[in-house]
């Protein structure tokens, strides 16, 4: 087996079988591609680590990347300088 930011990769694994589906434009192949997604046992795990990792491309875990980038925490505003703590 190989890892990869922690996920497991299986040869026998859905988006094995067309993993360029999982990077395609177009709304049809992204729905085609997150069906595919949706059963896998890995679903969570994939798509924890394209939120940690801020994946911009793609569909990970059933979503595609403007979905994550809503589910991504945002930084925090840095306070301003002079401001009390």
């Amino acid at each position: 087996m190989t890892r990869i930011f922690g996920l497991v990769l299986i040869p026998d694994r859905p988006c094995a079988q067309d993993p360029d589906l999982f990077y395609a434009k177009g709304p049809l192949r992204i729905e085609r591609a997150k069906a595919i997604c949706h059963p896998c046992p890995y679903r969570k795990r994939c798509l924890a680590t394209a939120i940690e990792l801020g994946e911009t491309h793609g569909v990970w875990g059933g979503l595609s990347a403007p979905e994550r980038q809503e589910l991504a925490p945002r930084p925090r505003d840095p306070q301003p300088k002079g401001a009390a703590a």
